[in-house]
């Protein structure tokens, strides 16, 4: 019996339990290389995914969030006028900026392109949390931005900012031989759209109602229902209080006095109304862009008119 007994109970347990120790250490040299590897360029949450999928191309999630998209204005001039390291040095130094805000906030980048950085607060329910630190963050932007801007002289980079909250899908979208941890969905592309629409109303963010309508404040101004460039249903716009906090209350009551005759189809009327606006907020972005639309619909009124404003350029 000992020949048997001995292979049997004592050295094949220790054998498979060694075999098992050796096994495990080796996963976990592997989570750690994968982990030093890709902290650099993903968010924990989805180091932590990959480094047990083994960078794998599943691990997609459905989760509610808010996306936060930025963009920089006349970005393609900046570019041609400088050189490629004096643009790379420049151009850290602003995303340092924008990154910054975000990790505070509680958010992660899902990608930077060029001259424009998508974020994303994700969440598993729905609730206004995450729309609550994706527009404190817009907000740390914007003062970062002019902190940026004031320092460096003729080399600024105004930015505007657009958000929107709904589904998204959030995981490692591609192939086996190529793949990037990003969102996806349609508010991506909304968000995107809205800091698109900012250049048009002269204002630097934007907010979609659905995201409004997440933070329930009474100090955001309604700047009217628009369908996008490429969007089916029309979306109501809001624009949140300026960095500095500067009361809006007064601005806020004329200008949805002057939105309302607008909605209505009084052309003449509205135009006054917005050009009321200007006088008492000089410079007001939106009010102006109505007012040219009014002297507009006045020599040419739109077919079938419904209050929404459709915009056809980016």
């Amino acid at each position: 019996w000992p020949p048997l007994v001995v292979p049997i109970l004592i050295q094949l347990p220790v054998a498979l339990f060694l075999g098992l120790l050796l096994s495990y250490q080796s996963v976990k040299r592997q989570r750690e290389k994968i982990r030093a590897a890709l902290g650099y360029y993903l968010p924990e949450r989805a180091v932590q995914r990959l480094a047990h999928e083994a960078a794998g191309t599943g691990g997609k999630e459905l989760v509610f969030g808010t996306c936060l998209v930025t963009d920089i204005e006349h970005y393609t001039a900046l570019s041609e006028s400088l050189p490629p390291e004096a643009l790379g040095r420049l151009m850290d130094e602003y995303y340092r900026c924008l990154l910054d805000a975000v990790s505070r906030h509680g958010g992660f980048v899902s990608d930077l392109a060029g001259d424009s950085m998508v974020a994303v607060w994700a969440a598993t329910r729905t609730g206004g949390a995450g729309a609550r630190d994706a527009c404190s963050a817009a907000r740390e932007v914007q003062e970062s931005i002019d902190r940026f801007n004031t320092a460096r002289g003729r080399l600024r980079l105004p930015t505007r900012i657009g958000l929107d909250s709904g589904q998204m899908l959030l995981g490692n979208i591609g192939s086996e031989r190529r793949g990037e941890y990003r969102a996806v969905g349609d508010i991506v592309n909304t968000a995107a759209r809205l800091q698109g629409l900012s250049r048009h109303l002269g204002t630097r963010v934007l907010l979609s109602g659905q995201t409004a309508a997440l933070l329930e404040r009474d100090d955001m101004r309604f700047l009217g229902d628009f369908l996008l460039v490429g969007k089916r249903q029309p979306i109501g716009v809001y624009e949140p209080p300026s960095a500095g906090g500067q009361p809006q209350s007064g601005l806020i009551g004329m200008f949805a006095a002057a939105l309302a005759e607008f909605k209505e189809g009084k052309w003449t009327a509205a135009e006054t109304r917005f050009n009321d606006v200007l006088r008492a907020f000089p410079g007001d972005g939106p009010s102006a862009f109505y007012a040219g639309l009014c002297r507009r619909f006045s020599q040419s009124p739109p077919a079938c008119w419904e209050g929404v404003v459709t915009m056809t350029v980016k």
